[in-house]
């Protein structure tokens, strides 16, 4: 017990000595600085990731192997960085993180007061302070504002790199993602981090890191003969793992994760720490002092080696079973939050990372659970850890972009449902499953939205921020931009060729004529020139404000509507037209318009324009004024032969007429000597019969009489 603390205690003076050091020396140089020309972004990647699996701890102004402060875990890379108190301002160029942080190994990372070092991948490592040492993290997990190329690093431009086993292939300065590539006739798949699913050739790697083969040797100790340097507990053999005892009795010291190793036994300290019981002995390995200890050092070296090819291997807990309502502060060795973390970073996990147990962890760690293939129970247990920290972690979210198709319709459907659900995608305007060309569309927009680079594909960090709590809804939800299809573009095409802006049938996709006609409805509305029309610039497009194109007037092929009709029956009436009235412009009205602008010597372009048209009301009219004439003419005419005829025919005419009377007389007067013959013979005809008549009437009289005397003289008998 005694000689654990003495050497914790040894190895604080040690540290704050050398910390002294170097703070004297950039107080009197202001410079602290080591040529180095083969350091690179890979190794600078390297150097601070074998730091962090080897639990350097943190001392302010430290810059020596295994204590350092953020500065520090730069210089101590072959001296790197410049001016160490300006890491920053040494750099030849650096960008704001917020604006994207370059794919490239070994960049800076500046915010006040503060330095680390970006890793790629989406990940970074600083020495942050003396509780924490060295911190591995997701680099947004942390306020970073500036990235940096480090002064003395260079970094690749195109070729492969390897780091921490995994290979890389840059371009352009920068690893590639996403995508694939064929070299040397082998084609290699590169997933969202830029991990290659094959590796190259030894010989075409251009830069190499040594994290994952023999780790780098420790530096010089400090001049002294009695106190040796201090020796962090990555020293342990890796056959008989075996903390030191002053990382389990000093507060001060970083504590090692011992559960991955420690068996159920209680372990042996160390021999060598044994043997003294005032000074304790320093490690085999660092000693530069004359006396030989081959034994001791020929089983150090073969534990390092052993311990720097598991170096990569996350820290685990004893393997015992984290459950809902643990926490970080109740379970000494349950890395709650380092899953938490882990999780977000292969998107199961959404919320904020807060140590404990809870629904949202067990939600996170059941979806992860599916996509690994192990057995769904919410609980992290040894399978379960082991595959959350695996290098072949499954990420819950594949990355898309255009045209690909989705067989089982779920990761992209779900990309577009949400984009419907944020108003970036409207429904029934796409392919489902499928990332066409209006879901590229809407996840430009989202991007843009959501600060994130406006590739349009559907990258993992993208759909982490499209699935989160914290995504931002469309601004401009209900706009028609270039590229979209579907019928809000119909639309869009049918009213500008109702204002004219273009004569173009509907197709419903916003190409480039439909942009051309959009850009000139904007200049002429005195809006701005853009590749869009936001939702209150379409309202106004759809009302009687709409502003009419200047060449509205100018009747021409491809319009329609009521005043082509009246043209065509104005060149009909002219004779120009013969074809049928529909108010249509076509190719035979086009033609009548062309010969009537050549006959009346006006430019023969087709087009009807406010001078041809007024050309043609005057011709309508001198037409009109010309047929009224010619009737008088014809009138007149005619009156003028009736008058010089009339003289010498009237004599004709008069002996024609006093002939027909003379007839006409001549038949009346027959007609009555007939008449006056009929009555005559009727006069003589009815005297005739009333003598008959008077006869027998007389007659009969006479007869009655006698016939009255005859009865009277009986009587008197």
């Amino acid at each position: 017990m005694k000689r654990s603390l003495g050497k914790s205690v040894t190895k604080k003076i040690v540290s704050v000595a050398i910390a002294a050091a170097l703070i004297l020396s950039v107080a009197t140089t202001g410079v602290l600085t080591t040529s180095a020309s083969d350091s690179t972004g890979v190794g600078l990647s390297a150097h601070a990731l074998q730091a962090y699996n080897e639990h350097w701890s943190y001392v302010w102004g430290g810059a020596s192997y295994g204590a350092v402060d953020c500065s520090g875990l730069f210089i101590t890379y072959n001296g790197v960085g410049g001016n160490r108190t300006d890491l920053l301002g040494s750099s030849s160029e650096w960008g704001y993180v917020a604006d994207g942080i370059p794919r490239i190994h070994g960049l800076g990372l500046h915010q006040p007061y503060h330095v680390g070092i970006y890793i790629g991948s989406g990940t970074a490592i600083d020495a942050r302070d003396e509780n924490s040492g060295v911190v591995y993290h997701d680099v947004y997990s942390k306020p970073w504002v500036e990235w940096f190329k480090v002064a003395g690093v260079s970094y690749p431009t195109t070729g492969w790199v390897l780091f921490d086993g995994d290979s890389f292939y840059y371009e352009n300065g920068q690893y590639i993602v996403n995508t694939s590539r064929t070299l040397d006739g082998v084609t290699y798949y590169f997933d969202a981090n830029g991990v290659s699913n094959i590796a190259p050739p030894s010989s075409a790697y251009s830069q190499t890191d040594y994290s994952t083969a023999t780790a780098a040797p420790a530096p010089s100790k400090p001049e002294s003969s009695t106190e040796p340097e201090p020796e962090p507990s990555y020293e342990e053999s890796s056959t008989e793992p075996e903390p030191e005892p002053s990382y389990e009795e000093s507060s001060e010291e970083p504590e090692p994760e011992p559960s991955y190793e420690e068996s159920s036994e209680e372990p042996e300290p160390e021999p060598s720490y044994e043997e003294s019981s005032e000074e304790p002995e320093p490690e085999p390995s660092y000693e530069e002092s004359s006396e030989e200890v081959s034994e001791p050092e020929s089983s150090v070296e073969e534990s390092s080696k052993e311990e720097s090819e598991v170096s990569k291997e996350p820290e685990k807990p004893k393997f015992v079973t984290l459950t809902e309502g643990n926490m970080d502060e109740t379970i000494a060795d349950a890395k709650i939050t380092e899953i938490q973390q882990t999780l977000a970073k292969l998107g199961y996990y959404t919320y904020e990372v807060t140590g404990y147990y809870g629904e949202a962890t067990t939600a996170a760690v059941k979806d992860f659970q599916a996509k690994a293939g192990i057995e769904v129970t919410g609980n992290v247990d040894e399978a379960t850890w082991n595959a959350i920290f695996a290098d072949s972690a499954p990420v819950k979210y594949n990355s898309y972009k255009s045209g690909d198709y989705d067989e089982e319709q779920t990761g992209i459907k779900d990309i577009q449902d949400k984009l419907v659900a944020l108003s970036y995608l409207t429904a029934g305007e796409y392919e489902e499953g499928k990332f066409d060309g209006n879901t590229v569309i809407a996840m430009q927009l989202f991007q843009s939205a959501n600060e994130i680079e406006a590739t349009g594909e559907a990258d993992f960090n993208s759909q982490l921020v499209l699935f989160s709590g914290s995504a931002v809804e469309n601004p401009n939800a209900g706009a028609v931009i270039y590229g979209m299809s579907g019928s809000a573009v119909t639309k869009l095409q049918e009213r500008l060729k109702a204002l004219r802006y273009t004569t173009d049938e509907p197709t419903g996709i916003f190409d480039d004529a439909t942009l051309k006609a959009v850009n000139a409805y904007q200049k002429n509305a005195g809006l701005e020139v853009s590749n869009s029309l936001s939702a209150e610039e379409l309202k106004v497009l759809y009302s009687d404000k709409a502003v009419k194109s200047e060449d509205y007037d100018n009747l021409q092929v491809g319009y329609n509507g009521s005043d082509v009709k009246s043209l065509e029956g104005d060149l009909t009436k002219l004779g120009y037209y013969e074809g049928s009235i529909t108010g249509e412009f076509n190719d035979e009205l086009e033609t009548a318009v062309q010969d009537y602008q050549k006959e009346n010597k006006l430019e023969a372009n087709g087009v009807a324009d406010d001078t041809v048209r007024n050309s043609i009301t005057k011709s309508i009219a001198r037409q009109g004024s010309e047929n009224a004439q010619g009737i008088i003419t014809d009138t007149a005419s005619v009156a003028n032969e009736a008058m010089s005829g009339l003289a010498t025919s009237k004599t004709e005419k008069l002996s024609l007429e006093k002939e027909q009377s003379d007839n006409h007389l001549s038949n009346v007067r027959n007609m009555l000597y007939i008449l006056l013959g009929l009555i005559l013979v009727l006069s003589v005809s009815v005297v005739a019969a009333m003598v008959r008549s008077k006869k027998r009437m007389t007659k009969a009289m006479k007869k009655a009489v006698a016939q009255r005397h005859a009865n009277d003289n009986i009587r008197k008998f």
